[in-house]
Order: C-alpha cells, then sequence, then structure tokens
C-alpha cells in the first residue's frame, strides 16, 4: 500500500554557518497509512513518511490519494531551537500504484447489525 516517491528535496540550513543539503525520495521512511471509504464509490488514502537521519531537524510528508490517484502532497520541517531549516527545492514527485482488491478492503469486518 505504500507510495512510490522519487525526486528529492533542497534543504539551506543556517546555525553557525550556511549549509545546503540534498535528502533523496529513497531516505524517507513510510510510518503510516490509512484508508477512509466516503462512499460507496470513493476511498481516500493517507500517507505518513518522515526523515530523521540528522539529529538538528526532522521532516515529514504527507500525502493523501482519492480514488487511487494523489491528491497532493506537504512537506513539514520541525527544526531544533538553535538552526533555521529552509526549504529550496521540493521536486519529490508521489506515485499510488493502486490496486483496488487489496487497498480498499478494510482491515476488520464491517458489521450489518
Amino acid at each position: 500500500m505504500p507510495l512510490t516517491l522519487e525526486g528529492f528535496v533542497a534543504l539551506r540550513i543556517s546555525g553557525d554557518g550556511k549549509e545546503s543539503i540534498r535528502i533523496e525520495a529513497d531516505d524517507f521512511t513510510y510510518r503510516e497509512g490509512g484508508m477512509r471509504v466516503l462512499g460507496d464509490q470513493c476511498t481516500k488514502h493517507e500517507f505518513l513518511y518522515t526523515y530523521e537521519e540528522d539529529p538538528r531537524f526532522e521532516l515529514t510528508l504527507t500525502a493523501t490519494a482519492l480514488n487511487g490517484v494523489v491528491e497532493g502532497s506537504s512537506l513539514l520541517i520541525d527544526a531544533s531551537e538553535d538552526i533555521e531549516v529552509e526549504e529550496e527545492q521540493n521536486t519529490i514527485v508521489a506515485t499510488f500504484d493502486h490496486d483496488p482488491d487489496q487497498d480498499d478492503e478494510p482491515l476488520t469486518p464491517v458489521s450489518s447489525n
């Protein structure tokens, strides 16, 4: 069920000096995902990815797919107090290889009561 991520995020870090770093999409870790049934023919999948390899900041990437099509994603930067982290470029593209028979099945049976 996870997404396929491609691209990178370029960040500028300011603190004791200035530094530019590039984080590849493959460096993000899938944390969790979920599905909501919005009607008879509509499903919404939500995904959460994180990057925590640098102790100075954390990145959180969230993405939403509606009926199997990725609608959008957002990137949240949480930096430590003594530095500033700015997003210079974000080329990450998320794709969802949607299999309705597997991805749209509830994890627990739905009672008719």
